[in-house]
C-alpha cells in the first residue's frame, strides 16, 4: 500500500513528537502514551528509519552535530520519511494500520513518535509535519545526568556512533550535539552534563517560536509521582480521549518499567555518585533555572 494525500492527512496532521534530554524518561512516557486507542506509532524508536536516510546522520561532512535543519529537508525526502513510518505504524493491539481494510482503519489516526534523536532535530522535523507539537519532557540534572552516565558505562544498545575522527574513546553514545569535540580530554561526568545542557538549551531554542497549545512541558517527576494528572494534561491539550485502556495504566499503583530501564528507579539513586555528579552540578544551574521557567509557561 502507498501513502497518497488523503492517507497523509488521515495519519500525520498535527503528529506528536516527544522531546528530552537521553535518559528522562521519554521512553516510559510513549509506552504509557500508546496504550491509548487513539494513539498509532512505529511501537518503537526510529533509528532504523533514519538510518535508510544516510545523509541525515550528521549535521555536515565534517561531523559537526546530528543535529538536523531546514537545510536537510526536501520535498521527496519528506515522502520518503513520512512513508517508512506508515509502512510501520501499528495501533495500542499491534495491527498494523496497511494491514487493516478501509472499513475496519479509524477515520483519522493520531501519530505518536519518540526518538531521542528527535530532540536535536525539530527545525527538520517541522518542515516536515508544519503543525507538529511536542511533549517536552525534562528531568533534574543530577538524576538525569547519573542515568546518562550509567549508559555511557554500560555501552551497549546506547552507543550511537563508532566512527567519529579524533574521538579518543572509540564511541559515542546517546546524543551529539553540537561542539562536542570540545570535550575530547573530559571525563564521563563531563560529558553528561554537557549533554544534558546541550539538548535541553536545544529543545527550548526550537520550541520557544511555536504557539504554547503546540507545546506541553512536563518534568519526569510529575510522570512518576502524578501521573493521572500528568497524562490528562497531555491529553486535554492535544484532544486525546483517555480511553479504558489508557486509564487503566495510569491510574495502576506504578507504572510499568520502560524498555529502557537498566535499574529500577530508586530516590536519590544518584548519591551513588556524588563524588562524579556535584563537581559538574555548576556548570548547568543557569540551564536548570530555565528550564523550570520554560515550564511555568507550557
Amino acid at each position: 500500500m502507498k501513502i497518497n494525500a488523503s492517507l497523509d492527512k488521515q495519519l500525520f496532521t498535527k503528529p506528536i513528537f516527544i522531546v528530552s534530554a537521553p535518559r528522562s524518561g521519554s521512553t516510559l512516557l510513549f509506552e504509557t502514551l500508546i496504550n491509548s486507542s487513539h494513539l498509532w506509532s512505529i511501537q518503537n524508536e526510529s533509528h532504523a528509519i533514519y538510518a535508510k536516510f544516510p545523509e541525515l546522520t550528521f549535521e555536515n561532512e565534517a561531523q559537526d552535530s546530528a543535529c538536523l535543519n531546514a537545510n536537510h529537508y526536501n520535498s521527496e525526502l519528506a515522502s520518503l520519511f513520512k512513508h517508512e513510518y506508515f509502512q510501520q505504524l501499528k495501533n495500542n493491539k499491534g495491527l498494523l494500520f496497511t494491514e487493516l481494510t478501509k472499513k475496519s482503519r479509524p477515520a483519522r489516526a493520531q501519530f505518536i513518535e519518540k526518538t531521542p534523536r528527535n530532540s536535536l532535530n525539530i527545525p527538520f522535523l517541522l518542515n516536515i509535519f508544519p503543525d507538529a507539537r511536542f511533549i517536552y519532557l525534562y528531568r533534574k540534572p543530577e538524576e538525569n545526568i547519573n542515568s546518562i552516565i550509567d549508559g555511557w558505562e554500560r555501552k551497549g544498545s546506547f552507543v550511537r556512533f563508532t566512527n567519529l575522527p579524533d574521538w579518543p574513546l572509540g564511541y559515542w553514545c546517546f546524543l551529539l550535539p553540537s561542539n562536542w569535540r570540545s570535550l575530547k580530554s573530559k571525563s564521563i561526568p563531563d560529558i553528561a552534563a554537557f549533554q544534558w545542557k546541550a539538548c535541553n538549551e536545544k529543545i527550548m531554542q526550537d520550541l520557544a517560536p511555536l504557539a504554547k497549545d503546540r507545546v506541553v512541558s512536563l518534568s519526569y517527576q510529575q510522570l512518576v509521582n502524578k501521573t493521572p494528572l500528568a497524562i490528562k494534561k497531555i491529553c486535554t491539550a492535544f484532544n486525546i480521549p483517555i480511553d479504558k485502556s489508557l486509564y487503566d495504566v495510569v491510574t495502576a499503583n506504578e507504572l510499568p518499567l520502560s524498555a529502557t530501564t537498566v535499574s529500577k528507579p530508586a530516590t536519590d539513586k544518584w548519591r551513588a555518585r556524588e563524588n562524579q555528579i556535584l563537581p559538574v552540578l555548576p556548570t548547568v544551574e543557569d540551564s536548570w533555572s530555565t528550564i523550570k521557567t520554560f515550564n511555568s509557561n507550557h
